[in-house]
């Protein structure tokens, strides 16, 4: 656990890139950037930290069943499940919820290690004191294929805050976090810490509506071609029973109606419709 206790994460090689919309405010324009953050830029998680992992490991020794489950998701929220070895208020499952208060600082080593560090707020069932914790926290990887790590280190407890959004139970207390987490653990002090591994891609799955919604789009879609399908089919109908009338008409005969120049003949398909024949004084014989 060498690299675990947080001063070798980034003790060596100076970062080869960075970016993050606050990363040279003071403290005081970072609690501004965090407003905004949270008014326009929260909701999205940075896609290199989406992940489900397995808690293998914890600074808080003694008091979870290993493993348990943390997940990032990708609107902007991080969640853990932590079985309890000792119940509490009658809870045998730590359940918590977390949010990223600022933009995240993503830093990238030639070696291949990195790490991503943002203020953050954080809150957990059960919990007596119904608190709110606010925190620079990190995450980060000494190379590939090496376990993932965070470390949080603790900048504020907000004790009864859990009707407040974590945002507003936190404003007071946003800053800039330290560049990195070996400056962090030097400046703060000791940090709480989760070892990762494995981590796995988060699955993503569709509501319970949008299928419903992929029906419709395809009746939509598809109404077009089934209505000239229909009309194609109702059009060959008709040109079979209109070929099966003219048929019976050869057979049967046609009726003579009129006399001289207005005579006409009147196929036996047409009789029922032509209502004035009852009326015609003229001859109608059958040819």
């Amino acid at each position: 656990l060498g690299w675990c206790s947080t001063t070798a994460w980034a003790a060596e090689a100076s970062p080869t890139s960075s970016e993050s919309p606050a990363a040279a405010l003071p403290p005081a324009a970072a609690a501004a950037a965090s407003s905004a953050w949270s008014m326009g830029l929260q909701g999205r998680t940075p896609p290199w930290l989406e992940a489900r992992c397995s808690v293998a490991w914890t600074s808080s020794v003694g008091k979870y069943q290993m493993p348990y489950v943390a997940e990032f998701g990708s609107t902007g929220f991080f969640r853990w499940w932590a079985p309890l070895l000792e119940p509490l208020d009658g809870e045998d499952t730590e359940v918590g919820l977390g949010t990223y208060l600022t933009p995240p600082l993503a830093i990238t080593r030639e070696d291949g290690s990195w790490e991503t560090g943002y203020f953050a707020a954080n809150r957990f069932t059960p919990d007596p004191a119904n608190s709110t914790l606010c925190t620079c926290e990190y995450q980060g990887q000494a190379g590939p294929g090496q376990p993932r790590v965070l470390a949080d280190y603790f900048i504020a407890k907000v004790p009864n805050s859990r009707h407040l959004p974590m945002e507003e139970a936190c404003a007071p207390y946003i800053q800039q976090c330290p560049i990195d987490n070996a400056t962090a653990s030097r400046i703060i002090g000791k940090p709480f810490i989760e070892i990762y591994t494995p981590c796995s891609p988060l699955k993503v799955e569709a509501p319970w509506w949008a299928g419903l919604v992929a029906l419709v789009l395809l009746v939509i879609g598809l109404w077009p071609v089934v209505n000239a399908c229909h009309r194609a089919v109702y059009e060959e109908y008709l040109a079979e029973k209109e070929q099966e009338a003219e048929e019976a008409d050869e057979s049967r005969g046609y009726l003579w109606l009129g006399d001289g120049p207005s005579a006409a003949y009147l196929p036996p398909s047409k009789w029922k419709a032509q209502k004035f024949i009852k009326d015609v004084p003229a001859i109608a014989s059958e040819v």
